[in-house]
């Protein structure tokens, strides 16, 4: 609709998987060595980057470009991933009577409060409550809730830092509370490369520091990598998620105006 496709994942990631499969094919038919990888679960897990780097057999790339959108800016650096699961178990009771009970969403909630507390003294650290259940009905104290927290952190923590942070922090109702790691992905920060350098030329300088997290960090321990792409990170996910044509033109030129350059130098 006037120059733009609407829905979700059209900017994250079908529209730049779609310009780079076009690159791609453009390139087949001159020769230049250059290949695709799709992978799944990349929003959550990485399991598909995860068993592609893992079961990798042939001659091993010399970079990989990661596509995601940059707004055509290169990226160098992006924040860690810390996903986690909190459950709590208290007390039933009629709801008309909430003293004789503990109540399980309580414990949870005030957890998140006091995480995200521990997080604003983190240097932009930031805590999204993604996933709450609990309760069985609305005339009982809950006995039983549970949450997934996302909190994205720079560099500086590891996973036991996280874990000593966050897995100590009780409910003052009572409520037993336990933690569990569902993933962690360490911050992410380009290596000078060859291919780097050639995106930050096609980026025109324009530089990109992430506050999210890419496969980028997967892909790296199989050769340097870079991140680059159309369309505004910001849209992502959004009900209203849309990309640009002319951006998947322009961006389907660049990726292939990259990999002659790359093949050249």
């Amino acid at each position: 609709e006037d120059g733009y496709i609407y829905g979700r994942g059209t900017l994250d990631m079908k529209g730049p998987c779609a310009a780079f499969m076009a690159a791609a094919k453009e390139l087949s038919k001159q020769d230049i060595p250059v290949g695709v990888i799709l992978t799944t679960d990349e929003e959550t897990t990485m399991h598909g980057a995860k068993a592609v780097v893992k079961g990798w057999s042939g001659p091993v790339p010399d970079f990989v470009l990661v596509c995601e959108p940059t707004a055509f800016r290169a990226m160098l650096e992006e924040k860690g991933a810390f996903h986690f699961t909190v459950t709590a178990r208290g007390k039933p009771a009629h709801g008309s009577m909430p003293e004789r009970g503990i109540n399980a969403l309580d414990a949870v909630i005030e957890v998140k409060d006091r995480i995200e507390a521990v997080a604003k003294t983190m240097n932009d650290t930031t805590v999204n409550l993604g996933v709450l259940e609990g309760g069985d009905k609305v005339n009982m104290v809950a006995q039983n809730a549970r949450m997934e927290l996302d909190v994205r952190f720079p560099p500086q923590y590891s996973q036991d830092d996280l874990e000593q942070l966050f897995f100590c922090i009780g409910a003052s109702n009572g409520a037993r509370v336990e933690f569990a790691t569902n993933q962690y992905l360490k911050p992410w920060k380009a290596v000078e490369s060859k291919g780097l350098e050639l995106i930050k030329e096609l980026a025109g300088g324009y530089l990109y520091i992430a506050p999210y997290a890419t496969e980028a960090v997967i892909f790296e321990d199989m050769c340097p990598c870079a991140v680059f792409g159309p369309g505004e990170p910001v849209g992502a996910h959004e009900v209203d998620e849309y990309i640009l044509l002319e951006d998947l033109d322009k961006v389907k030129d660049m990726y292939v105006s990259f990999v002659r350059t790359y093949d050249r130098v």
